[in-house]
């Protein structure tokens, strides 16, 4: 695993936690796909992981 794909993933879990929590406040419905695609990205244990 690379130092830029370490960042690549830490920066894209830090996008899929926010985007999570206004899901789940309900401020963006529309946000829905972009957490989608960034758990196709991502492994769970990655989301998990902080």
């Amino acid at each position: 695993l690379s130092w830029e794909r370490v960042q690549s993933l830490c920066q894209l879990r830090r996008r899929y936690v926010q985007l999570y929590a206004n899901f789940l406040q309900q401020i963006s419905l529309a946000d829905n796909a972009e957490i989608r695609d960034i758990e196709r990205d991502l492994d769970s244990k990655i989301i998990l992981l902080w």
